[in-house]
């Protein structure tokens, strides 16, 4: 499979090996927090069985430097899950040939609506960082029943605080492919496509995507 920046794009697959589907989203999203401090710049990440119940129980790791995917495979954390049965990694693959472009985006709009404005309205009212703590998963739930978005819990790596990251399931057009930069086909931190002036609301350059099948 050859992509935009003309080189072979390569994948590995973490499979929860969990049939309870709220367990299943719950260890997925522990998984995704193992992963994404050691994902550079490079490493883009999908959810191959996300819909309006969730995130699902896969995540997909795509690069163009398969030992750099294998070095986030054989992570220990990752080989201890899969040692207690808890995921099953599968290893390092080429892109299939009939794969679509689809990009990940973090949604900071929603985010503000829920977290961070709520938390200092609720703050200003005496209520106690438990309860709100409490309020906002209870505001969260109600966004991670759409089709285009859903969210995973993440421990931020600036302060260790845990934050609902939103996530949009964005489709990747024609359009949008002929505006790739080779110099700037890079992800976000947590494995995200990124498009300039997205927080203005501007429509920006893509600058990356993954790939669904």
């Amino acid at each position: 499979m050859f992509n935009k920046i003309g080189g072979v794009m390569y994948y590995f697959e973490i499979v929860v090996n969990i049939d309870d589907l709220p367990e299943r989203m719950s260890y997925c999203s522990k998984t995704f927090n193992i992963i994404h401090p050691i994902l550079n710049n490079f490493v883009g990440i999908s959810f191959p069985e996300w819909g309006v119940s969730g995130i699902g129980g896969v995540i997909r790791c795509f690069s163009n430097d398969p030992e750099l995917l294998n070095s986030i495979l054989h992570t220990h954390k990752l080989l201890h899950l899969a040692e207690n049965d808890v995921i099953i990694i599968k290893s390092v693959n080429k892109v299939p040939e009939n794969a679509l472009p689809v990009r990940y985006v973090r949604d900071r709009r929603i985010e503000k609506r829920s977290e961070s404005g709520f938390f200092t309205r609720e703050k200003k009212r005496g209520v106690s960082d438990e309860l709100i703590l409490k309020r906002i998963d209870q505001v969260n739930r109600g966004f991670q029943y759409t089709k285009n978005c859903n969210y995973v819990k993440v421990n931020s790596l600036s302060n260790r605080n845990q934050f609902s990251l939103f996530i949009r399931k964005e489709p990747v057009s024609d359009d949008d492919l002929k505006q790739i930069d080779v110099k700037t086909f890079q992800y976000s931190g947590y494995g995200l496509s990124d498009r300039k002036d997205l927080e203005s609301g501007k429509q920006g350059k893509l600058w990356s995507y993954v790939y669904e099948w």
